[in-house]
């Protein structure tokens, strides 16, 4: 901690993207992440995510407006995860292409191939949860999903832009779910926060 702020490492091995969307293209997105006194909870998060021990919130929402550090924290504790425990699975999606994921499946009937694969991973990051407003059928097979990877101790990281229990469209099971773990809300970074950040970029270039 440098003048009452906090550095995440986030380095992790190139993260393989499972569909379409766009990854990150500079290795800088994956470093530190910045922690102000505004955000002090997210260094908790972190800790409890990448331990090893008995894992108490689960699953973990990242909630905040754009521009708050949801993706850098959702993709770096992925990379980081499968530099950490090679052995160990991780799936890294955005919630868009998880519903196209099991619509297709749906069509081909492979939702147990679906299942299988998301529900045997040690960590599933699911990003952006507000499109699956009005996707009931997804939003179900979340449901099931998370209590799958709960009940096997395994863990589960998604991101917001508002609370669970905030969002329009999402079913109040899914909402009760994820507002039963821990709900991490991101405020944008403060001045001395957003100072700090442009240093460390500017050391790493």
């Amino acid at each position: 901690m440098v003048d009452g702020l906090l550095y995440i490492p986030l380095n992790g091995r190139s993260l393989s993207h499972r569909s379409a969307a766009t990854q990150p293209e500079t290795d800088l997105y994956l470093r530190d992440f910045v922690v102000g006194p505004e955000n002090r909870l997210v260094a908790t998060a972190v800790e409890a995510i990448l331990q090893q021990t008995s894992f108490h919130y689960n699953p973990i929402v990242f909630c905040g407006p754009p521009g708050s550090g949801k993706t850098h924290l959702a993709w770096g504790l992925a990379a980081v995860w499968k530099a950490r425990f090679p052995r160990r699975s991780v799936i890294y999606t955005p919630a868009i292409d998880f519903a196209q994921e099991l619509s297709d499946a749906s069509d081909s009937q492979s939702i147990e191939d679906f299942r299988q694969a998301f529900r045997g991973v040690s960590l599933l990051v699911i990003e952006d949860l507000g499109q699956l407003a009005g996707r009931l059928f997804a939003q179900q097979e979340l449901a099931e999903t998370i209590d799958a990877l709960v009940g096997s101790c395994n863990r589960v990281v998604l991101t917001s832009q508002s609370s669970p229990v905030e969002l329009s469209g999402i079913s109040a099971r899914l909402q009760s779910r994820l507002a039963a773990g821990l709900v991490v809300p991101l405020a944008l970074p403060s001045p001395e926060t957003r100072l700090a950040v442009v240093l460390r970029l500017a050391d790493l270039r």
